[in-house]
């Protein structure tokens, strides 16, 4: 799976998720453990970049790479996190 096509499984499967940014980013609520986000604090990109993807929540304050953790602890995402692999050349997620 490349970044596009992660980009657009993700505006697919997270709830009310829009892209931001200019395409670059995603936008949504954030349901991650212990977030009480009610709006869309939940930030995912660069896509467009070759950098690696990261998540920031301005709600609860996490953030990282996403990757296995974030699929992992995300509630209410009922994906094989294995399922989630980008192709050799955009591997740093």
């Amino acid at each position: 799976m490349n970044k596009n096509e992660l980009k657009q499984f993700l505006l697919g499967t997270l709830e009310n998720a829009k892209e931001a940014s200019g395409g670059k980013q995603i936008i949504c609520r954030c349901k991650l453990p212990g977030c009480n986000d009610t709006k869309q604090h939940l930030y995912i990109g660069d896509f467009e970049s070759n950098q690696p993807i990261f998540y920031n929540c301005f709600k609860c304050h996490q953030s990282g790479f996403l990757g296995q953790n974030f699929f992992d602890n995300y509630n209410d995402f009922n994906v094989d996190s294995n399922l989630i692999i980008l192709s050799s050349n955009e591997s740093n997620i």
